[in-house]
């Protein structure tokens, strides 16, 4: 009996995982003031093209996880495959690729409960910016300014 209990544990726990939200939708009126004010400086960025999402990421399935999917603001959700993660200090680098998109990347380092990262699809590239306590914006960047003015 004790030999069918250790067998059936990990599968248990990979079960209950796979079944986790890895990300947890947010309202705005939910966050902090110190939270809200990193996001309406993400928004003034001229990199931003106005399509920010509100979320909460759950650094720890992140890293359990090697495929999962992504909700990004103004088009349908990506799945990631991690093909790479490098450990070093208290960060975890990740690499993969999106699947469905020929040339679509992902690349993202988790650092205790935050996760700063970018995406890139078909569609547009997406920035993961941290703005505390576990809640992230994932923000579609639109055009870069000129690298040096005319």
């Amino acid at each position: 009996m004790r030999q069918v209990l250790l067998a059936i544990f990990p599968l248990a726990i990979a079960t209950a995982l796979q079944g986790a939200e890895l990300i947890e939708q947010l309202r705005r009126e939910n966050l902090t003031a110190s939270q809200n004010s990193i996001l309406y400086q993400i928004s003034r960025l001229a990199t931003t093209d106005g399509s920010v999402q509100i979320v909460r990421i759950d650094p720890a399935l992140l890293l359990e996880r090697s495929q999962f999917t992504l909700a990004l603001p103004g088009r349908s959700p990506v799945t990631v495959e991690a093909s790479k993660k490098t450990f070093a200090n208290d960060r975890v680098s990740l690499v993969g690729r999106v699947s469905g998109s020929p040339n679509g990347t992902a690349t993202m380092v988790v650092s205790k409960d935050s996760v700063t990262g970018s995406i890139q699809t078909d569609t547009g590239l997406y920035r993961i910016t941290p703005l505390g306590n576990g809640a992230h914006a994932i923000v579609k960047t639109g055009r870069f300014p000129a690298e040096h003015p005319q």
